[in-house]
């Protein structure tokens, strides 16, 4: 808030601003309507303007100060008035007036200095309008609808209260009071999403004629966007909501900077369960956090990365060892990298570190740690995005722990010296504003769904969603923000019709699956996105073999450097229960209401063993307290959603844009491949037939790629993979990358190496986790061969002696910088005809030839959207044999092959 005299001298030429308007004769009543209307918003904003928060509307800007300086409700309804009605013709003299009391009264609350005697004899004694406050007969804090149409006229949703679906209800919006922030969200649904489609209505008052007045709208509230996501789309003093839709195809590209935020988590997490730890102790361990990023910097960038670590150590050393005691935040009551789910907000989230102390209403405090410094920050010291993540971060503790939780939430900037933990306020103005521009992230992904959906050419569908990526559409972003879409842009522009139309086609089908992982869909069995964690009943999830249920703890080793968690299974523990190890899994309490996901943290993991007795599991993160799995007796053990995992395809669709014209046109079967030369000549090992030494020699001298088709059994595998490779180690210098869909299937190839000489586990690597591997393959794991390796020279050194790596499409998809430090002349993708196209193709343009595995017939891809939201209709693409995005790339391109003879 502003300093007492410059109160004073701010309300002094707001009154003569005032006073020079109503004297102004010259002016027409409308004209000093609009003056009126100008004056009253230089108010607001010269009253906020200091606090430099990101104020994307006048709404939110209102909405702000009416809290900040305790503006009564009848105010703000009159403030409310004058602005929207400013304009209008009928009336104006009873505007004109209520906008002069309007300004006199703004002024007074905000700078709390009366008007000049002589002002306030020539204003309005009462409101020149009447104040039509409607009665309110009821309130619900949240109220889940399925809204069925609209009534423009009346402004009202026509809707269906989930728990009253027998009574058609009326919402009312864009009240000026109230909800008018969200009227871009009605907007959404007229032009976007359509009817019907699920609201949460939050903090709802019903009047005496039964219609809804909610304070705030949350669009398909079990769609959980990140708040990370919500939060960088505020940018300064703009939002950049596009941002969202390009970062989904933009390629990972590792810097310093970002492992630096690597590696100060690294340290927190260190330090909380060991505050004694020195830097040298913990150097040893900054290496390992990503040894193959660390090899794409220069020795100086290394140099200069450790030494800027050591204080950002230093800082966090500091704040563990009493900074944060001094904000009342026991580390002994801390728990690191909680996660949080609200259906309530339709929001997930991951904190770096929440304090909830065991009494009750103790402070709970939020920790987000930031190893940049701040950029154009308020008035707190913080920038604007991570001000949003704090506020957001408090709706979801509020959501887990009750509205009324005491909270306190702080960014802790590890490399600012003075006052790296700042205080960030909680500003519901501002929270309802970082809702609705949710409420535009999930109609973004609506968008990409439509894709491929409707009946105009699928390339107009394409340009009008894609073009509004051009730099010239986004004046206000700079730096980095327009270089990125000056990039998506030329690459997009560059492409060829039917490309565009191929593009858009993977993007709305990706879209379309990303969607149904989280939300599912209703009535179409085995389709169980994220949200049937709290969707469905424990009868439901038992029967359909998706629950892990009353899980007791049998050993807690979540302190370790290897988080580990036993539980043993009950009585009431489903035997049949589908889980496997190596699957992801989301932890939780067990509690009676079946809402324990919901109303405490919950723990991503996973399942690293399994037997009839008892489940163990690994947590994501290394836990410092235990206390909470000594307070809860029961626990369940539910699948999990990495969000992460559709990144890969819509990356892979841009690394195919981006790549060139003629593998584009390869890849989608406009052009044939080349024809070989002279076969090689050479004798085949003993125990191959000569339908298969002939195989061998076709798939040696394919130029460009081979597809090899064959029915389970047939050897695929075990001979015809062994013998390439036997040829290519012993023949070639070539370096292969040899990959399957599944860790089972890629134990079966590094079975089918070792059994070439004894020699071969020299020759070899693969990549992915161990709890994925068979045991006797863990060795050969990148990862483990690291563990002995002290410097960028050694882990070069074991890359450069290794001819082959071996792993799943997915594990390389999430180890892009192996490409950067290694060239490889050929892929051979075995069980290729159950992966999906789009995952290939970031994968193909990396090898000069390839060579895919399958059977399309007893093995296809696993699509879980309908098989006709999956079938093509763009005639371009349709006469280019993409014909249904849920085949293959392997049978698309076998099937295209076979019709060309």
């Amino acid at each position: 808030m502003a300093s007492h005299s410059r109160e004073a001298e701010l309300a002094r030429l707001f009154y003569r601003e005032l006073e020079k308007i109503m004297d102004n004769e010259v002016l027409a009543p409308a004209a000093r309507r609009e003056a009126l209307y100008q004056l009253l918003h230089l108010i607001f904003f010269e009253a906020t303007q200091h606090e430099r928060l990101p104020f994307s509307t006048h709404f939110a800007r209102l909405a702000y100060a009416a809290h900040q300086y305790g503006l009564s409700r009848r105010l703000m309804f009159y403030v409310h008035q004058f602005r929207r009605r400013a304009r209008e013709t009928e009336g104006e003299e009873a505007l004109e007036a209520l906008g002069r009391k309007v300004i006199a009264e703004v002024i007074l609350g905000i700078f709390r200095a009366p008007p000049p005697a002589a002002l306030a004899e020539r204003l309005p004694l009462h409101w020149p309008l009447p104040a039509e406050e409607v009665p309110v007969a009821a309130f619900r804090p949240q109220v889940r609808v399925l809204v069925v149409g609209d009534d423009p006229d009346k402004e009202q949703l026509l809707a269906r209260d989930a728990e009253q679906p027998n009574h058609a209800i009326r919402i009312q919006y864009n009240l000026p009071d109230r909800n008018e922030l969200f009227t871009p969200t009605i907007a959404l649904l007229r032009q976007v999403t359509g009817f019907p489609v699920t609201l949460h209505l939050l903090d709802v008052e019903i009047d005496q004629a039964g219609v809804y007045r909610p304070r705030a709208l949350v669009l398909e509230p079990d769609y959980l966007i990140d708040v990370s996501a919500v939060a960088e789309s505020f940018q300064g003093s703009t939002t950049h909501p596009w941002g969202y839709l390009l970062k989904r195809y933009l390629p990972f590209e590792q810097t310093p900077p970002l492992l630096l935020g690597h590696i100060a988590n690294f340290f927190l997490d260190e330090l909380m369960a060991n505050p004694a730890v020195t830097f040298a102790e913990l150097r040893r361990g900054i290496f390992s956090l990503n040894p193959l990023a660390f090899c794409l910097f220069s020795d100086q960038q290394v140099k200069a990365l450790i030494q800027k670590s050591q204080g950002h150590f230093l800082c966090l050393k500091q704040l563990v060892n009493g900074g944060l005691a001094a904000e009342g935040i026991a580390t002994t009551d801390a728990f690191l990298e909680p996660t949080f789910y609200s259906e309530r907000y339709g929001l997930q989230g991951r904190l770096d570190l929440l304090h909830r102390p065991p009494g009750q209403g103790e402070q709970t405090a939020i920790v987000e740690l930031k190893s940049g410094k701040p950029f154009m920050a308020n008035i707190h010291g913080i920038s604007p995005n991570h001000f949003i993540q704090t506020l957001l971060y408090d709706l979801l503790i509020r959501s887990a722990f009750g509205a009324d939780a005491n909270i306190g939430a702080y960014i802790l900037y590890s490399s600012v010296p003075e006052r790296p933990l700042r205080f960030a306020p909680r500003v519901q103005a501002q929270q309802f504003e970082a809702l609705q521009l949710r409420n535009q992230l999930v109609a973004i992904e609506y968008l990409l769904g439509q894709l491929g959906t409707e009946d105009t050419p699928l390339t107009d569908q394409a340009d009008r969603l894609f073009r509004r990526l051009k730099p010239s559409r986004h004046p206000t972003l700079k730096g980095f923000h327009q270089r990125d879409l000056a990039h998506f842009t030329q690459v997009y522009e560059q492409l060829e019709p039917v490309e565009r139309a191929y593009f858009a086609a993977f993007s709305g089908f990706i879209a379309r699956e990303h969607r149904l992982a989280k939300t599912g869909m209703q009535g179409q069995e085995n389709v169980n996105g994220l949200a049937s964690l709290w969707l469905d009943d424990r009868i439901d999830k038992d029967q359909q073999y998706q629950l892990l249920a009353d899980l007791r703890v049998t050993d807690n080793a979540t302190h370790d450097t290897e988080p580990l968690l036993t539980l043993a299974r009950t009585e009431a523990t489903n035997p049949l229960a589908n889980f496997r190890v190596g699957d992801i899994a989301v932890l939780f309490p067990a509690t009676d209401d079946g809402r324990g996901m919901l109303n405490h943290q919950v723990y991503k993991c996973t399942l690293v063993a399994l037997d009839a007795r008892q489940v163990q599991v690994r947590l994501r993160s290394r836990q410092s307290n235990p206390r909470i799995f000594d307070e809860i007796e029961r626990w369940n053990l539910e699948h999990d959603l990495l969000d992460s995992s559709f990144l890969a395809y819509y990356r892979g669709l841009f690394t195919f844009a981006g790549s060139p014209s003629a593998q584009r046109q390869l890849l989608l079967g406009m052009r044939p491949p080349e024809r070989p030369g002279a076969l090689p000549n050479f004798d085949w090992p003993a125990g191959l037939t000569d339908e298969q030494g002939g195989i061998l020699r076709q798939m040696l001298a394919a130029p460009e790629y081979f597809l090899l088709w064959g029915p389970p059994g047939t050897g695929k595998t075990s001979v015809m993979l062994r013998q390439l490779v036997h040829f290519l180690m012993a023949h070639t210098e070539e370096h292969v990358l040899l990959l399957a869909y599944t860790n089972r299937a890629v134990d079966e190839i590094c079975e089918a190496i070792e059994s070439i000489g004894d020699d071969m586990r020299d020759h070899y690597l693969r990549i992915g986790s161990r709890y994925g591997t068979a045991p006797a393959f863990q060795e050969q794991l990148l990862q483990t061969r690291i563990e002995g390796l002290q410097n960028r020279r050694d882990l070069k050194a074991l890359l450069d002696s290794r001819r082959i790596f071996v792993g799943t499409v997915a594990s390389l998809a999430g180890k892009t910088e192996l490409f950067q430090l290694k060239t490889f002349q050929r892929v051979i993708i075995d069980e290729a005809s159950q992966i999906l196209e789009p995952l290939l193709l970031g994968l193909l343009p990396h090898f000069q030839r390839w060579i895919l595995i399958g059977d399309h017939r007893q093995l296809p891809a696993v699509v879980t959207q309908r098989d006709e939201d999956a079938l093509v209709r763009d005639p371009a693409l349709r006469e280019a044999g993409v014909t249904d995005l849920g085949q293959s790339l392997f049978e698309r391109l076998y099937l295209r092959a076979q019709a060309a003879g």
